[in-house]
């Protein structure tokens, strides 16, 4: 479950000032809580989004969040993209009410992209499970990164010669496309 922590709807300020604020990080190392992702300016942002798998033909009567963990997480520790000091490898199930579907999110995209494909078609409680992107998946982009590759976009379709060149793509785009390819290859 998520915990929302915040202040209330119509809150005012104490006269004297505000507490500091609570340090989470040892709720995060123990994995209590989700480990957050600093934002840097120029970069391609992880967005939730990208951390998150469809699971689908779910046995309904069967199977529940800890099914799913049961049966994923056992994989995703054995894995180099999972970093045990971020927490766990899942840090949300959610379960749809009707129990066919569920969306789990785990600790980082690369994570996700592999799940795809060590789970898509899977027999769980005598069903093949279907293990894809969610249909709202995309790539999101800090602003200034959009500025700046579209800054160098308009410089290299002015240029002569090749336009486009993987040299000149920022690589956080080269590798998301490239875990991408791999993950259509692997299912098809």
């Amino acid at each position: 479950t998520d915990m929302n922590v915040g202040r209330p709807q119509h809150y005012i300020p104490a006269p004297n000032g505000e507490n500091p604020q609570l340090d989470v990080q040892p709720l995060r190392e123990r994995g209590l809580i989700s480990p957050i992702e600093e934002p840097e300016v120029g970069k391609v942002q992880v967005s939730n989004v990208m951390r998150e798998v469809y699971f689908g033909n779910l046995a309904a009567e069967l199977v529940d969040e800890q099914v799913i963990r049961e049966l994923v997480e056992p994989a995703m520790h054995e894995l180099p993209e999972y970093s045990s000091e971020l927490g766990p490898p899942i840090t949300k199930v959610s379960l749809m009410a009707c129990g066919r579907y569920c969306f789990v999110q785990f600790q980082n995209a690369e994570l996700a992209t592999r799940a795809i494909t060590i789970f898509d078609d899977t027999e769980l409680f005598g069903r093949r499970i279907r293990v894809s992107r969610p249909s709202k998946y995309s790539i999101t982009v800090e602003p200034a990164a959009v500025a700046a590759a579209g800054a160098a976009a308009a410089t290299a379709l002015m240029q002569p010669g090749p336009s486009v060149s993987p040299a000149n793509l920022p690589p956080e785009l080269l590798q998301a496309a490239a875990q991408e390819l791999q993950a259509f290859g692997a299912r098809g």
